[in-house]
C-alpha cells in the first residue's frame, strides 16, 4: 500500500546550463534563513492542536511568530512527542510552555492533560506549563456555540468502558504465563 506523506519519486535539481543554475542560486541566496524569534525568550513554546483540521487555523499564527507546532491527530503518537522534547532539549530552556488547542469535551480535556503528562514523565520535562487556549468554556459562552460535553460511548474515557478496559487487563495480567 502506497503512504501519501512518503514521496515515491526523487528530484535532485540537477542542471546542466551553468548560467541557469547560478541565477536560480543567486535568487535563492538565504531563502531557507529565518530568524528564531523564541532564542531571547526565556521559554520554550509550542503549540499542541488536536485535529488536523486545525492546521491551517494554527500555521498562520505559528509561522508569524515562529513557533513549532504539533498536529496529535487526537492521542499524540511517540514520534511528534520524541521531537518536541528534543526541540525542547536544543533551545536549552527551562519551562516548556505548551499552548493547547483541542475540543471542549472530556476527551479534548483528557488529550491536553495526557500530552503534558508524557512530556513530564515520558521526557522527563520538569517543567510543563500547558495552557488551553482554545477551545474553552468562556469561548464557548463567548461566541454562543453549541455545547456538546457528552462524551462518545466508544472511546475509553467512558467509565463503562474504563471499567472493561481494566478489567480486560487485569484478566490478561493473570492469563498471562511467567517466566
Amino acid at each position: 500500500m502506497r503512504s501519501r506523506t512518503t514521496p515515491d519519486r526523487w528530484s535532485f535539481g540537477i542542471s546542466t546550463a551553468i548560467p541557469r543554475f547560478h541565477t536560480a542560486e543567486i535568487k535563492q541566496f538565504c531563502r531557507g534563513y529565518y530568524r528564531n524569534f523564541q532564542q531571547s525568550q526565556p521559554h520554550h513554546i509550542e503549540i499542541i492542536g488536536e485535529k488536523s483540521t486545525l492546521i491551517n487555523t494554527i500555521k498562520h499564527v505559528a509561522w508569524t511568530y515562529r513557533i513549532p507546532f504539533v498536529i496529535g491527530r487526537g492521542y499524540a503518537s511517540f514520534p511528534p512527542r520524541y521531537e518536541l522534547a528534543q526541540r525542547f532539549e536544543a533551545s536549552g530552556k527551562d519551562r516548556l510552555i505548551l499552548l493547547m488547542l483541542s475540543d471542549h469535551d472530556p476527551d479534548g480535556e483528557e488529550i491536553s492533560h495526557s500530552f503534558a503528562r508524557s512530556m513530564r514523565d515520558d521526557f522527563y520535562i520538569g517543567d510543563v506549563h500547558p495552557i488551553r487556549v482554545a477551545l474553552t468554556a468562556e469561548q464557548v459562552s463567548q461566541f454562543k456555540l453549541p455545547p456538546n460535553l457528552i462524551a462518545k460511548s466508544r472511546l475509553p474515557t467512558t467509565s463503562s468502558s474504563s471499567t472493561s478496559l481494566a478489567s480486560t487487563f487485569t484478566n490478561w495480567k493473570r492469563s498471562s504465563p511467567t517466566t
